[in-house]
């Protein structure tokens, strides 16, 4: 127990204003991996931007969280030679069941396919909404380009 008020108020604040700190270095870690995911994917893809198939484009988005408050963060567009394009959206960091997700928009393919972060925040897994149910996948370059490959079967 402190000895006086002032000590009290002063381990308080001190309490108050490392509570940011974490958040902010967790704001900081999500954008990180976000953007090394990013990385990634175009050095997967990189053979079919050079042959002119495809190329990446990004667009800042706004989000606000309750936890890590206003932050920007890039959506990836993958768009193919006839217009044609798939998007990554991150969603969040503090989703359900993830440490943060991304909606893989494959422009009318009739499919629901996320990018979550593993419970611990190192890895990636695909899931997909079946009905009322989430079926997680393997992130992997195999699947991602699977994914293309329907998403391309589709045009």
């Amino acid at each position: 127990m402190e000895k006086s008020l002032g000590e009290l108020l002063k381990r308080k604040r001190e309490e108050a204003d490392s509570v940011p700190d974490r958040y902010k270095s967790e704001k900081e870690n999500w954008l990180r991996r976000v953007d090394e995911l990013y990385r990634t994917i175009n050095q997967w893809l990189a053979r079919y931007e050079k042959r002119g198939d495809i190329q990446f484009e990004y667009e800042e988005v706004s989000r606000q969280e309750e936890l890590i408050g206003p932050y920007s963060v890039n959506c990836m567009i993958i768009r193919f030679f006839n217009g044609r394009k798939i998007r990554l959206t991150p969603v969040g960091l503090h989703v359900v069941a993830a440490k943060g997700r991304i909606d893989m928009d494959l422009d009318a393919v009739g499919r629901h396919i996320m990018i979550v972060g593993t419970p611990e925040g190192k890895n990636w897994e695909f899931a997909e909404r079946t009905g009322a149910r989430i079926e997680p996948f393997p992130f992997s370059r195999e699947n991602f380009e699977a994914l293309l490959k329907e998403f391309v079967e589709a045009f």
